[in-house]
């Protein structure tokens, strides 16, 4: 009895030190899953996260003439020289970039926008050079 006793004490005191960490890495970077879950990188790469272009169906089946401006740029280094209010702003298509809105407008919710605003902010260096 005693020996059972001690072994669910042990196996609770393992869970306790082991959630926290599991969940660490469950919420490590949410607004970088959003990001691929919106596929996101069917236009843009981070290159610094390791996150290049998904060609979409669409894009293969039929190849569009580029509008003026087209071309995504790649998002390593956005945290740098943006703020989260202008983040939001330009993927809800209210705010333009050269007079240009964001080709698409975010289609989650105001969570996941924030989340992934906020890890667009934590992306502060500029792109790395993509290995040949």
């Amino acid at each position: 009895m005693k020996a059972q006793k001690f072994s669910i004490f042990v196996i609770i005191v393992v869970l306790l030190f082991s959630l926290p960490a599991l969940a660490a890495d469950e919420s490590e970077m949410p607004g970088k899953k959003i990001f691929l879950k919106f596929k996101c990188n069917s236009c843009h790469t981070v290159i610094n996260e390791s996150i290049t272009k998904k060609a979409s169906k669409k894009k293969k089946k039929k190849k569009k003439k580029k509008k003026k401006g087209a071309g995504a740029p790649d998002l390593s280094g956005t945290g740098a020289n943006r703020d989260m209010e202008w983040l939001m702003g330009y993927q809800k298509k209210k705010i333009k970039i050269k007079g240009i809105k964001h080709a698409k407008k975010f289609k989650g919710n105001d969570d996941e926008l924030k989340a992934i605003s906020a890890w667009l902010l934590s992306l502060k260096e500029p792109p790395k050079e993509a290995s040949k």
